[in-house]
């Protein structure tokens, strides 16, 4: 029953407002995150750790503040005037806001991001803020990278929230008789659970996988050969004879006959390794 307020009966009761919310840490369109990393140091007393929140809903449509009163024969309607000025938060976001905000604190599952000392307005012991972006009244996106951020609780406080708190307008507001004034609306916060991670000490990289550093001596080791042992090199004198063997003897300036010898000459062939002894015979010739 939205701005409905009536007076009867001569009895003054308090002013009852009941606001009627989505439960918390359920993320919606509207907000949206990712946790980047989550490193902590091995005696658990700092941590590298990132992520970004991302809004992509604009401020709704502002209620009316003057909501009609409906005629009702039991009672005498108040006249024009009598709503109280909207409920507003406490702290921030205020109307239109959306923050976002990271917290460390004790849990190993997304479901103890939803406890209430991880509220943006009432950091519960235990529990550390470690970040908050500025208030966005529209669309926008917000992110942080922190190195050596010292943790206040150490090894009690493992889990990494990443998270958004949005103000809403309610309107679902009733009225008790008594002629007590009724807001039009209320402002209230929302929170959105967005994303978490357990801090863990980065992962060692192996000798293997480490890249040479610049000007580092680099050994190469050759490739290995499969070539068998080496032979020496092995040469021997051959002699090869040129000349007709059957031609008939040659009459000199005499008349006498004379025998025409063959030329003999001598050739040095050598064998080097791997080399087939017909392909050397053949470059001696040459």
């Amino acid at each position: 029953m939205r701005g409905r307020a009536r007076v009867g009966g001569g009895v003054t009761a308090a002013l009852v407002v009941l606001f009627v919310l989505p439960a918390p840490g359920i993320a919606s369109a509207s907000s949206s995150g990712t946790i980047t990393r989550a490193q902590v140091s091995a005696d658990r007393t700092q941590a590298n750790v990132a992520g970004t929140a991302t809004r992509a809903n604009s401020c709704e449509e502002r209620p009316e503040e003057s909501p009609e009163l409906p005629e009702e024969p039991e009672g005498e309607l108040l006249p024009p005037g009598w709503q109280s000025p909207p409920i507003q938060p406490e702290s921030p976001p205020w109307e239109c806001g959306w923050i976002a905000y990271a917290t460390v604190g004790p849990g190993s599952s997304p479901a103890d991001c939803d406890s209430p000392s991880r509220s943006l307005s009432s950091i519960g012991s235990g529990v550390q803020l470690i970040w908050s972006s500025e208030e966005l009244t529209g669309p926008g996106s917000r992110g942080f990278d922190l190195e050596g951020l010292q943790l206040e609780y150490g090894s009690a406080a493992p889990l990494l929230c990443l998270a958004a708190v949005e103000s809403v307008f309610d309107e679902e507001i009733e009225c008790e008789e008594g002629g007590e004034p009724c807001p039009p609306y209320a402002v209230r916060h929302r929170t959105y659970q967005l994303d978490s991670a357990l801090l863990e000490p980065p992962t060692p990289v192996s000798k293997s996988e480490e890249a040479p550093t610049s000007g580092s001596l680099q050994v190469v080791t050759p490739p290995t050969s499969t070539v068998g042992p080496m032979r020496s090199r092995q040469c021997r004198t051959v002699k090869q004879k040129y000349g007709a063997a059957n031609s008939s003897p040659a009459k000199g300036p005499l008349g006498r006959a004379s025998v025409v010898s063959p030329r003999a000459t001598q050739s040095k062939l050598c064998l080097s390794p791997r080399v087939p002894a017909r392909q050397a015979l053949r470059s001696s010739r040459s």
